[in-house]
């Protein structure tokens, strides 16, 4: 039997946009991470109401995973769910983390010294939503009593749909260590993709069976959307936010369903009883970098991005430097920063051809700070054309002036210090520092380093090349 689910068109695209705002589906485990808050005195757990239990027998069907344990639906008054909510959310809002993190985005020029980042964030957490699934007690918590309304029903198919993520795949070990910035927010566009998917086939599944009730909910949805975007902008003053938070808060709900089209094809999402085996697939060998999102058919060709290695930086300047981060560098976030001056499509010209990256943040005693982003490319036109995109972000700057331009390399002096790149065929080192001296005596490390991309040896290669090894080796 076939049912037509439909494509990702314009009114699940809104109804993302919502998610966005209101459903805050953690993606992450946070077994680790949160503490258990004491248990609420006006919580209802609901695990064998009937609307709750067709919802869930619907939904994994569409999805085509069992439940394999009880989902409790916990109801919380709007106060308590707030609490539970900041309980959650506590590991990932430490001010000193906002704070230095904001420095190193700031030196990276993905944003603005004048944009707060810490304000940001705390807003957009602060927006109380309908529900969230909480791996860490295998629960949906939900705000108010109302179950039935069509906004609450969308969102607690979406929730429940992590729910069903969780038990058959574990959300937290799509996340393995060491800690990576770009695959993160891959696997983030997977798992938030099937649950937008999802909540889609429900909402075109579960539609009155009358044009004119159809028209009465319609009308309906309209309202509660209405209400949302009100509610929404009373706690949020969106002209506080900086333009690379929207971008990478939209990415995995409106890159991630598009994504899953491409890969698995329209037939699995129009046919009853394909989409799970499908997807089931992707979250075997779930995507390991922005780039195979922005590009499915590098995802489908099993391109890996490539590793990159850089010497030991901090000794070069002194004993009062040491590593604060490593980290990978997408092209998402080359996109970002390169967005940040030049137009999109420029930006994202500019960064298409990203092939790996290791990015290293380093500190001295007096706080100051100096990033080394070294990235592969997939020949060394595409380096030249990210080069090409640089130069014309750090002119549109106004505040960069060009001080040396020789033998591939390139150095800027500006108010808040330096900037060098370098070219090296497919290879570009990009750095930002406190001086010019300081930028080029990490090149000159990073260069007589031999960086290079790690290459595996034969007998490695040849273990990864079984199809049950391929995603999880790391080239």
């Amino acid at each position: 039997m076939s049912v037509r689910h439909g494509r990702w068109g314009g009114w699940a695209l809104r109804l993302a946009l919502v998610v966005v705002l209101v459903a805050a589906g953690l993606v992450r485990d946070t077994r680790a991470a949160a503490q258990e808050p004491e248990p609420q005195p006006d919580a209802v757990v609901l695990e064998d109401d009937p609307d709750w239990l067709a919802l869930q027998e619907w939904v994994s069907a569409l999805r085509g995973l069992p439940r394999l344990r009880p989902v409790p639906r916990v109801l919380l008054s709007p106060q308590a769910f707030r609490e539970r909510q900041a309980a959650i959310y506590r590991a990932y809002l430490d001010p000193v983390e906002l704070e230095r993190t904001q420095r190193v985005l700031v030196r990276l020029g993905v944003l603005d010294p004048d944009e707060d980042l810490a304000t940001a964030v705390v807003s957009l957490y602060n927006v109380l939503p309908i529900g969230l699934y909480d791996p860490a007690a295998g629960a949906l918590y939900v705000r108010g009593t109302d179950s039935r309304g069509v906004v609450e029903r969308l969102i607690l198919a979406h929730e429940y749909t992590h729910a069903l993520q969780d038990q058959h795949f574990g959300l937290g070990r799509l996340y393995p260590p060491p800690p990576n910035a770009d695959r993160d927010a891959a696997v983030g566009a997977l798992v938030e993709g099937d649950a937008l998917l999802v909540q889609e086939m429900y909402r075109l599944t579960t539609q009155p069976p009358t044009e004119e009730e159809r028209a009465v909910e319609a009308a309906v949805w309209e309202e509660a959307l209405a209400t949302v975007y009100v509610e929404v902008g009373q706690l949020i003053d969106w002209a506080t936010v900086p333009a690379p938070v929207v971008q990478q808060l939209y990415f995995p709900y409106l890159d991630g369903p598009r994504w899953i089209q491409a890969v698995v094809g329209e037939d699995p999402l129009t046919t009853f009883g394909a989409y799970g085996p499908a997807v089931d697939a992707l979250f075997r060998r779930p995507p390991q970098s922005t780039s195979q999102i922005l590009h499915p058919e590098k995802y489908l060709a099993n391109v890996q991005p490539q590793p990159v290695e850089l010497p030991e930086l901090a000794s070069v300047l002194g004993d009062d430097w040491h590593v604060l981060r490593r980290q990978v560098m997408g092209e998402l976030e080359h996109r970002r920063l390169l967005g940040r001056y030049l137009p999109q499509d420029d930006a994202d010209a500019g960064a298409a051809g990203w092939a790996g990256n290791r990015l290293v943040v380093l500190v001295n005693g007096a706080d100051e700070l100096a990033s080394v982003s070294a990235t592969r490319w997939d020949d060394a036109d595409a380096a030249g054309a990210f080069v090409a995109a640089y130069r014309q972000w750090a002119a549109a700057r106004d505040d960069a002036k060009l001080v040396w331009a020789e033998a591939g390399r390139l150095i800027w002096e500006a108010p808040d210090g330096a900037l060098l790149l370098e070219q090296r065929g497919d290879l570009t080192v990009l750095i930002n520092s406190p001086t010019v001296a300081i930028a080029e005596a990490l090149a000159d490390r990073a260069r007589a380093g031999r960086l290079a991309a790690v290459v595996p040896s034969p007998l490695r290669a040849l273990a990864c090349w079984r199809p049950l090894r391929q995603g999880a080796c790391p080239w």
